[in-house]
């Protein structure tokens, strides 16, 4: 947005609005440079155009997935970058104002801060390993320039960022591509340029996200570090500490960097294929005919989440029907269950989803997508660094539980007594099933159902199968639940009844 103010907003290659008359001028989209948007922006500054920008979501994009398609692209932004203000001569023609000259030869310098980190990382190690000093100068004199400026450019950094981005996130950002853009930037700076041009791949590629490849250059320069830190401590204690502290301050600061680099060159095993926005708008769900209003929780390409006030029953392999509205737009989509767990007051469901018609579809598409994203808007400033290591190895150590299982267990525990003198303790109801421990069969064929008389209404059970992680618990299928709740009984209430029968049975 700062970039209106002098009339150099990037083009980026999508979400704008160009007047042809203007491209028409220009001679259409240059095609000698790998980021012909952004070329195409100055171009049609130089051509007396105005380029506007608005902090208004209009559209959603996709970020790249994997740590070799991230590379890829910032490697081609920087040639892209490079090449457009050589072409343009952006810096120095007199057909832009200075504001917008001194932003165009900021994005040029940017591009060469990443040699500036990689010395910036190294100084320190050669100095603490094998005295190689590049930087000469006393504790004094660093606390008159170097102090201030780095307040300043801190302050400066969170004003313009407001709480966006900051200065310590900024620096990690820059330890992670800095390896992969030094020779890049020099060779296209020098006229060596790169002419083929690809889309970056946004596709989620496989489980293993980790690359050890693009991990080793961060890997070497925090072992250096660390091997650094304690021969430099070695043997000072007093004052040699004292007038040591900058180095040491220098060698923690930069191993804050590259140990966030190494996690990100980890990466993490993504689990969903499409991203889930929130969304919270109406949804009825049609089982077997009855019909049960909620509100969605969040929706995706594939699936849906969504709450309602009661309870409903499904088979695990059947399809039942949801219908989603907004104020704007609306679909019918044909679910399956995935699971489904009980809140305070509700009921969460999660199930997958398939578009029923082209126009289901589209509408889906709109409501997934028409609305302000809902990702975090601005950084948590009371996070420290402790905080976010302690967070990310958390995270990379605790074992991620998926919900497999299609319908939430009540606790029954209770002794029940069936028909043809079957009996035994039941555990749980799964809403399909009841678990049975130390099942006494009495006089049952084991093929004709059971019978549990509750309150209003009988149960007929099956056998279903053995408990494969315990063996004394017996899985016992109630065959006519479809049917009851077809009538408009609730799961909640055959529970109640279950419980209720039990106490009668003590």
């Amino acid at each position: 947005m700062s970039r209106n103010a002098t009339n150099s907003v990037a083009y980026t290659g999508s979400n704008t609005i160009l007047l042809r008359e203007a491209m028409e001028e220009i001679g259409g989209f240059p095609y000698h440079t790998i980021t012909e948007d952004f070329e195409t922006s100055i171009r049609l500054q130089k051509a007396g155009y105005i380029t506007y920008a608005t902090k208004e979501v209009l559209a959603a994009g996709l970020a790249t997935t994997t740590v070799s398609s991230m590379m890829k692209q910032r490697i081609r932004w920087a040639q892209g970058v490079i090449q457009s203000i050589q072409n343009t001569n952006a810096v120095f023609t007199g057909k832009l104002p200075l504001s917008g000259r001194m932003v165009y030869l900021n994005a040029y310098l940017y591009w060469w801060s990443f040699l500036a980190r990689i010395i910036f990382i190294v100084a320190p190690i050669l100095f603490a390993l094998f005295q190689i000093q590049l930087v000469e100068c006393d504790f004094l004199e660093l606390m008159i320039f170097w102090f201030p400026s780095y307040l300043l450019y801190a302050a400066a950094s969170r004003y313009a960022s407001t709480n966006i981005r900051n200065l310590r996130w900024s620096q990690i950002i820059d330890t992670i591509l800095a390896p992969y853009l030094i020779i890049p930037v020099f060779l296209e700076s020098v006229g060596i340029h790169q002419r083929k041009f690809k889309v970056t791949s946004k596709k989620k590629e496989g489980d293993n996200t980790t690359n050890f490849r693009f991990m080793i250059p961060h890997l070497t320069l925090a072992v250096l570090t660390v091997i650094a830190i304690l021969k430099f401590l070695y043997g000072k204690y007093g004052m040699a500490l004292v007038l040591s502290s900058v180095i040491i301050f220098w060698l923690f600061y930069n191993l804050r960097a590259l140990i966030f680099a190494i996690f990100f060159m980890m990466g993490r095993k993504s689990y969903r294929k499409f991203e889930r926005v929130r969304a919270e708008e109406k949804v009825i769900v049609t089982v077997h005919g009855m019909k049960y209003e909620g509100r969605t929780v969040d929706v995706s390409e594939e699936g849906i989440a969504f709450r309602l006030k009661r309870s409903f029953y499904i088979p695990d392999d059947e399809e039942f029907e949801i219908l989603v509205e907004s104020p704007y737009y609306r679909a019918k989509l044909s679910a399956q269950l995935v699971y489904m767990k009980e809140l305070d007051s509700s009921y969460h469901y999660a199930a997958m989803v398939k578009p029923d018609s082209e126009t289901d579809l589209r509408q889906y598409l709109q409501i997934i997508h028409d609305r302000i994203h809902t990702h975090p808007k601005e950084l948590d400033m009371w996070m420290t660094t402790y905080d976010d290591i302690i967070r990310n190895i958390r995270k990379r150590v605790e074992k991620t539980v998926v919900l497999k299982r299609k319908a939430l267990r009540i606790p029954i525990a209770r002794e029940i007594s069936f028909s043809q003198g079957a009996g035994g303790y039941v555990v749980d109801f799964n809403y399909h099933y009841l678990a049975v421990r130390n099942f006494r069969s009495g006089q049952w064929d084991g093929v004709t159902p059971l019978r549990w008389d509750l309150k209003d209404h009988t149960l007929y059970l099956a056998k279903k199968e053995q408990n494969q992680d315990n063996k004394n618990i017996l899985l016992l299928e109630i065959q006519n639940l479809g049917e009851l709740t077809d009538q408009g009984i609730e799961l909640t209430e055959i529970v109640k009844m279950m419980k209720e029968r039990g106490n009668e049975e003590k």
